[in-house]
């Protein structure tokens, strides 16, 4: 790269900025984990490990499918947002926006019908007696995947201070309901109805962070584009079905073991591993708030052809630190941090706990670079990524004598996994890839 290309790029991205923003996406996330954490904890202390145990099988239904569609749609919309950011490329932003949202909703209506549809067999599976409760977690999941393009278009448009204060929203009225439902005595129903009520919330007050983007098209006087700059079915598809499958495949490792448990075990061990789960969860948390500020810098990296592994070499470095220092804390104490927020009647589950949190800190550091490659749409690795995860799955089928046993799989697989993700990221095949793919991409419109 030229000396030219090196101003350019410090011009758009200077540390300082991208140290605050990251800094504040983590802030916000942690905190809206912790929020989301305290739900978890309140709901498991009101409810008892049975009914915590539906609740949490839920959770994890629903969290299978905030990351198989819901984070499809915000990490899509953000991709295609940031890839066209500049001076020629902002007036086509609200139309690429008004676009996608439509697909979204009519979309979404169409599989909420279908999962209505496959409620009853959900409910079996999962031995729910009351199918109305599968039923307002699919409801949620509709208006999510709304929330989530409003959501994709800020962080398309680096608005971190305004992503993070609608996550923000969500999460202050999910907990202040569901604490206040269950109090008043609406027990499983409350909890639900809280998660229902929250997202609709959210979804609206999402609308006036995104309004000037609607009609910036329609003041500006500016032409809708060229053909070259519509957004087209066929390139949405191109990113949304490998994007929809790694999502799918980053939900397993602390989603779909739940969803195993509580079919293979009764739910009051379900309730035991939906605790140690949600620790992991929380976890997360510190790599979802450091991919959402990389993410659309390493898209505006690849588009100009700069190699963006500096960046996602601090990614790492900060998220390895963090995680780290947690799971130490989860190996070290865990019967403390399972008695003060759940009580003694958890500490069955500590020795899960321990080895949980190891699995997790490797997974968290996987997540990076799946989001680097994302972001690169460098799919071959992504396609390597997805394969390993549903090995994951058959293992966990096949290996479930004690949940002492799956969890171990879990450490294993996940260790493996990312020593293999960073071999290959800068050392083996991506090194080639970087040279033979840079001319893919959402195509940012640049000025001249």
């Amino acid at each position: 790269m030229d000396s030219g290309e090196s101003l350019g790029l410090f011009d758009r991205l200077k540390k300082d900025d991208l140290l605050k923003a990251g800094g504040l996406m983590l802030i916000a996330t942690v905190f809206t984990g912790g929020l989301d954490y305290l739900f978890q904890v309140s709901m498991g202390r009101a409810l008892g490990p049975e009914d915590y145990g539906v609740l949490g099988s839920l959770g994890a239904l629903s969290y299978f499918f905030f990351f198989l569609f819901e984070r499809t749609i915000r990490v899509t919309t953000a991709w295609f947002v940031s890839g066209r950011v500049g001076p020629s490329g902002k007036a086509r932003i609200g139309r690429l926006y008004l676009t996608i949202f439509r697909w979204v909703a009519g979309t979404g209506m169409a599989c909420f019908l279908m999962f209505v549809a496959l409620s009853w067999s959900v409910a079996d599976y999962l031995h729910i007696g009351d199918v109305r409760l599968v039923l307002i977690f699919g409801l949620a999941s509709l208006f999510s995947g709304m929330f989530n393009v409003n959501l994709g278009l800020l962080q398309g448009l680096e608005r971190f201070r305004s992503l993070a204060m609608n996550n923000i929203a969500r999460s202050v009225l999910k907990i202040a309901l569901g604490i206040g439902l269950v109090w008043l005595g609406f027990g499983l129903y409350g909890a639900v109805g809280a998660v229902l009520s929250s997202v609709i919330f959210a979804l609206l007050v999402s609308f006036f962070s995104t309004a000037d983007q609607v009609q910036g098209p329609k003041t500006s006087g500016a032409k809708a584009g060229s053909d070259k700059e519509k957004l087209k079915a066929r390139d949405v598809l191109l990113f949304v079905a490998p994007t929809m499958a790694t999502m799918a495949c980053l939900a397993i490792p602390t989603n779909v073991d739940v969803i195993m448990v509580k079919h293979f075990f009764s739910s009051e061990q379900t309730g035991l591993f939906t605790a140690i789960s949600i620790f992991g969860r929380l976890v997360l948390f510190i790599p979802v708030g450091i991919t959402t500020v990389l993410f659309p810098m390493i898209v505006k990296r690849h588009v100009d052809r700069i190699d963006p592994r500096p960046l996602l070499s601090k990614g790492l470095l900060f998220t390895g630190a963090l995680t780290g220092a947690v799971a130490l804390l989860l190996y070290l104490v865990p019967g403390a941090f399972l008695s003060f927020f759940y009580g003694d009647k958890y500490l069955d589950a500590q020795d899960l706990l321990r080895y949980y949190g190891l699995m997790v800190f490797f997974f968290s550091l996987t997540q990076v670079l799946v989001f680097y490659h994302l972001a690169r749409s460098n799919f071959g690795f992504l396609t390597a990524f997805c394969n390993f995860m549903v090995l994951e799955v058959v293992a966990i089928s096949v290996i479930h004598a004690s949940m002492d046993q799956m969890v171990m799989v879990l450490l294993v697989m996940n260790a493996v996994l990312f020593l293999i993700g960073t071999v290959w990221t800068f050392l083996g095949a991506s090194i080639s890839d970087h040279r033979s793919s840079d001319k893919r991409g959402p195509g940012r419109v640049v000025s001249k």
